[in-house]
């Protein structure tokens, strides 16, 4: 199964990109409101698959594996944008007009709050990182969520009783933080925290309802490809009509105050979507071992994708620009110019998607090399 998450992950990334590639196109506002009803959730939903019921027990575990898994590399990525923010000002990646804080060189007292904003998750204003937010998000998302069950298993209450009743608690929570519009300074935990914490458990709801499901006749239904085809048919047509009129926003996880009803519809509409990728993920497991090979790569190295793919879209940016003779400053213009063209769409998410993963492998490949020096001469100093 955690291969099928990973072409789910897969699906969420490149929707991801997908998005933030179509932003700026003439004519993509209902595709873009499609995709933006459901795919950051699918994160939050597949992070929960994975929790654990032992970490109720233990949750300092739990937090430690989270600072490890997400404060660390958020933090290292954030020291690396703010050590190269004044060469990338330096060649038009940042809008002067519209990017105050990072439209100047920084100061050392900038690069002293940038560097305190990175530490506490509030690093999230670089346009080129605009996708972070989600990072310290689902930290504190994940560490709520745990919080809840653990005190509800102090209370003596189920496992899968204390996941319904924690889901119910954290949309009550989201819907009375949104209406008061109130949030926690410092660290910005709000009412898309306490959202996305619901969703966190439904992930895990859903693994332990349904995927941990023993009969035989139930999972070779489940798998028929009437009903795999059936889901996807479903979740389209729900997207769609959902995307349409509007009725549940066109954000998945941000509302108003007066949209704080708005929260069922969302948690529904986002179930039903990300159920729909679970059953493109089982016609994956059927397709091509290429196919199967690359999503899963993709799937197993989101992070990153995140946060390099803002960048990539400045080389598409800088060929579309010397193609067409467009003024050299428009490569600026985020997350991209505007442009119109499906053969433009696809090299944005092509080029971005394809050129994170180039700069990881090779990134990986030298922190390798480093380790096996490190253990050859701690071999030789030992001898």
């Amino acid at each position: 199964m955690d291969v099928k998450v990973s072409y789910v992950k897969a699906i969420g990334i490149l929707l991801m990109v997908l998005g933030h590639a179509i932003a700026n196109v003439a004519g993509c506002q209902f595709l873009y409101d499609c995709i933006y009803l459901f795919h950051m959730p699918l994160f939050f939903f597949c992070s929960g698959y994975f929790f654990k019921e032992a970490y109720i027990e233990r949750p300092h575990e739990f937090v430690k594996k989270k600072i490890k898994g997400l404060w660390l590399p958020y933090v290292k990525w954030c020291l690396l944008f703010i050590i190269l923010h004044d060469l990338l000002l330096s060649i038009n990646f940042y809008d002067i007009e519209t990017s105050t804080a990072f439209g100047n060189p920084y100061k050392f007292k900038d690069y002293a709050v940038m560097i305190i904003n990175a530490l506490l998750f509030k690093y999230n204003s670089d346009p080129l990182l605009g996708g972070f937010w989600f990072i310290g998000q689902l930290f504190w998302s994940s560490v709520i969520a745990c919080a809840f069950l653990f005190i509800l298993k102090k209370m003596r209450i189920g496992f899968k009783s204390s996941i319904m009743l924690a889901i119910l608690i954290l949309c009550i929570g989201a819907s009375v933080i949104a209406i008061i519009e109130k949030s926690i300074p410092v660290i910005g935990i709000n009412q898309r925290t306490f959202f996305c914490a619901s969703m966190f458990l439904l992930g895990k709801l859903y693994s332990l309802f349904v995927l941990s499901y023993k009969d035989v006749e139930y999972n070779a239904l489940r798998y028929s490809k009437l009903i795999i085809v059936g889901k996807i048919l479903i979740s389209v047509i729900v997207i769609l009509i959902v995307a349409y009129t509007g009725i549940a926003g066109h954000d998945s996880s941000l509302y108003t105050t007066k949209e704080w009803s708005l929260i069922p519809m969302k948690l529904l509409v986002q179930f039903i979507a990300i159920i729909g990728c679970f059953a493109i993920a089982d016609v994956i497991l059927k397709s091509n071992h290429v196919v199967q090979s690359v999503l899963a790569y993709i799937g197993n190295h989101t992070m990153p994708i995140l946060a390099i793919h803002f960048s990539a879209f400045k080389l598409v940016t800088l060929l579309m620009l010397f193609m067409y003779n467009m003024e050299l400053e428009k490569i600026a213009e985020f997350p991209t110019p505007y442009y119109n063209g499906a053969g433009w769409i696809c090299c944005y998410v092509v080029v971005a998607t394809g050129l994170s993963l180039l700069l990881n492998y090779f990134y990986c490949i030298a922190i390798n090399k480093v380790e096996n020096l490190k253990r050859i001469i701690t071999n030789n100093q030992k001898k």
